[in-house]
C-alpha cells in the first residue's frame, strides 16, 4: 500500500497548502474564498486522518497463505493443490 500512502501525503500537503494560502491572503487585507478554506480544510483533515491510520497498521512481513501454510493461488507464486 505504498502508493496509497503517497498519495495521501500528497492531497495532504495540497489541501493543506491551500488552505494556508487563503488564509494568507486573509491576513494581507486580500479577498479570499470562504468555500475554498472549508472544502480544501476538510480534504485535508480527512486525508490527515487516513494517513495517520495508514501509517499505524502493522506492516506484514510474511506473504498471505490464506491460513493453510500455502500462499494464495492468486499472488502466481506457487498453487494450492
Amino acid at each position: 500500500m505504498r502508493r496509497s500512502r503517497i498519495v495521501l501525503g500528497v492531497i495532504t500537503v495540497y489541501g493543506g497548502g491551500v488552505v494556508v494560502a487563503n488564509l494568507w491572503n486573509a491576513l494581507a487585507d486580500r479577498p479570499f474564498n470562504v468555500a475554498y478554506v472549508a472544502a480544501f480544510g476538510g480534504i485535508f483533515a480527512v486525508s490527515a486522518l487516513l494517513l495517520v491510520n495508514e501509517n499505524r497498521k502493522p506492516r506484514s512481513t510474511t506473504p498471505d497463505t490464506g491460513g493453510n501454510g500455502r500462499w494464495k493461488w492468486s499472488t502466481g507464486m506457487r498453487s494450492s493443490r
